[in-house]
Formats: structure tokens, sequence, C-alpha cells
């Protein structure tokens, strides 16, 4: 078991790893409480591979998360353009572009993990989303060839989830994305490019949160959601 499942256990969270198809459920189950679609590169149909988590029933889920490896030989920015990032398989009427200057991901190649699908039940006890990125972090740095970490964040949520929860450092400019088997094929248009290396996810996320979730105490009712509750990381988007 993953050393921050186990922290998490050992303080009445259930938190476990589940199959993609489980996935699904879960989030078809989340969109009854208000999650957003899920995005269809973490769906099986697209060729996920990674890792999902859920607390709680799939049927009554109070928190998810995944991730997905997409190999990107030519880097990230022909991997958006040319629709291998989004999976295996591409539909008509797919498409995805990115605005500003491209040249500064071009960087990031090879091996990533793309970090989404996560969404909190809003009458879920608050604080459950900086604990859990340590274990999608965990979980997708297994894999030795993988050499970054992505999120595709909402441009509102940005400075909260990428910077304040997941510890991004570097983001670049908007992605557009749209997918007829997602959101009803409407584009979006507000998605922040965030990435950092394996290096910086080793030190800032995983050893900083070493120290961390020792000191994280069993979740307790609250009064009222916290504010962006049921925010994903890649929020509307990628909350896919």
């Amino acid at each position: 078991m993953s050393r921050f499942l186990a922290v998490l256990a050992e303080r009445g969270v259930d938190l476990r790893e589940v199959s993609f198809p489980d996935l699904v459920i879960a989030r078809e189950a989340a969109s009854k409480r208000g999650a957003s679609a899920l995005i269809p590169m973490f769906t099986p149909h697209r060729g996920a591979v990674g890792a999902a988590f859920v607390a709680g029933e799939l049927s009554s889920p109070s928190l998810i998360g995944a991730v997905v490896l997409r190999n990107c030989p030519a880097g990230l920015r022909c991997a958006i353009h040319d629709l291998t990032l989004f999976g295996d398989t591409r539909i008509e009427g797919m498409r995805a572009g990115i605005t500003g200057d491209t040249s500064l991901i071009d960087g990031v190649s090879g091996l990533v993990a793309v970090i989404g699908a996560i969404w909190r039940d809003p009458d879920a006890p608050k604080g459950m989303l900086r604990p859990l990125w340590p274990v999608l972090v965990e979980a997708a740095l297994q894999d030795e060839r993988v050499g970054w970490i992505v999120g595709l964040i909402r441009r509102d949520n940005h400075p909260w989830i990428g910077f304040t929860i997941e510890g991004f450092r570097h983001s670049w400019e908007y992605l557009s994305y749209s997918d007829p088997e997602w959101n009803a094929g409407k584009l979006a248009d507000d998605l922040v490019i965030c990435a950092m290396s394996r290096m910086e996810a080793e030190q800032r996320v995983l050893r900083s949160a070493d120290a961390t979730t020792r000191h994280i105490s069993a979740p307790t009712p609250v009064a009222a959601p916290e504010a962006h509750a049921g925010a994903s990381l890649s929020t509307a988007p990628l909350t896919g």
C-alpha cells in the first residue's frame, strides 16, 4: 500500500485504488452531486493506463482522483495538436489548440503523467484535496519512465488549485479542447497548462507531504462546504 494511503487509512480516510471502469461508475454517481463530466482520456475506451482512487462507495463517493500516463515522444505541444494526449482513439469532431508562447512547453516530452478526474463531495469533510495530491503524484511516479507531471487547470482555479494545492510552479498559456464524447462537445478554452518535472515532484510534493501527512487528523463533519468545493484539478475540464 502507498505510504500516503496508509497514513490516510490510519486517520479513517478510506481512499483506495480502483479500476478505471470503477472510476467511471464513481464519477457517474458523482455527477448527481454536481461533478462535471469525466473527460474521456480517463476512461477505458480511450486507453486509460495509470491509477484511479475513490473514497466511499462507488455509488456514493466522497473523493475521486486519477492519473493517466501518455507518451509524448515529440513533446507535449505536438501531443496536444495531434490529439494523442487525449487518448488512443480519435473521435470525429475532436479538436485542441494552444494560445500564447507554446515554445515554453517544448521541453516537456517522453512519458508524462496527467493528473485529473478530481472531485470532492460538497458535503465531505473539508481539506481532503490536499492529502489526495501526494497519493496521485506517488502513483504517477511508480513508473520510472515518467519524467513530467501535467495538470490542465481551469483559469479561475489556477492560483488556488495549481499553485497552492498541487504545488505547480510552471504554467503556460491556455488550452482549448472540445470532444463530442465530453461535455456535450462544448469548447473549453480556459484551461491553463501546468507541469512539474519528476525531480520537482519528488522534492516539493512527496518529501513535504511525508511531514504533513503525519499530522492529518481523522475527517470531521463541517457546517458548510469549503470554498471551491467540488473543484477538480483539471477542474471543470480535466475534471475529467
